[in-house]
């Protein structure tokens, strides 16, 4: 519930720290800051990721181009606020999503900040501005959703300053293909079975129908590393 924010607290972090130029857009990155957009878009590689392995994006233009025009397309609009240092660098950036069919559902993506630029107030200055800036040009949006992981400690405590509450949690499971094909095929719906093929080629496993089996069991959680987020 945005509403839930105190509006002088939001006016108090809205102040951008002394160095840094604020750029703002909404729908599509002008031509002219797309490097820089990507460059932002890179700092959420360093997000925790606890236990899981997983490679960094490179978030290259044409890739954070398609996102984009697919995002707009849903009927959704980014709303952006990307702060640069006076040498032209990405400093920091947050996005929202509004959802201009139901503006009440609308989305707080991506909020991060380079490390070199933390412990600035920088975070909580994009994200006094974009609160200020919906609630002047978009009453509409009334409600965010947004995700973050349970050991993002620093920006869990600006999302509850600013009101967020708890909901569903979610989890990342991974393990070893092999170890993952086994356990669906042993516990595939009785009508269905899985051909395991190797795990390095590029084919999925095929799912071909089998004769009746007795009920499926459930997957073993110990073939599995769990990363709440």
């Amino acid at each position: 519930d945005v509403t839930r924010a105190d509006p002088g607290l939001m006016e108090r972090w809205d102040r951008v720290p002394e160095g840094y130029r604020i750029h703002s857009w909404r729908g599509r990155c002008p031509d002219g800051l797309i490097a820089l957009f990507c460059a932002g878009r890179r700092l959420i590689n360093d997000a925790p990721l606890d236990d899981l392995e997983y490679p960094d994006l490179s978030y290259s233009a044409e890739f954070v181009r398609s996102v984009e025009a697919m995002t707009i397309a849903s009927g959704r609009e980014p709303w952006v606020l990307l702060a640069a240092t006076p040498e032209g660098d990405v400093a920091g950036m947050t996005e929202v999503i509004v959802n201009t069919f139901s503006p009440e559902h609308s989305e707080q993506s991506d909020t991060a900040v380079a490390p070199a630029h933390r412990r600035r107030g920088l975070g909580r200055a994009l994200k006094g501005r974009m609160w200020r800036e919906l609630r002047r040009d978009a009453p509409a949006v009334t409600g965010l959703t947004t995700m973050n992981a349970l050991s993002k400690g620093p920006m869990r405590a600006i999302n509850n300053e600013m009101g967020f509450v708890s909901g569903p949690r979610y989890a990342i499971w991974q393990a070893p293909a092999e170890r993952l094909l086994v356990a669906i095929s042993e516990n595939a719906p009785p009508t269905m079975a899985i051909q395991p093929m190797e795990v390095n080629r590029p084919t999925a496993p095929r799912i071909i129908p089998s004769s009746p089996r007795p009920a499926a069991r459930g997957v073993p959680s110990a073939s599995a590393s769990r990363r709440a987020r």
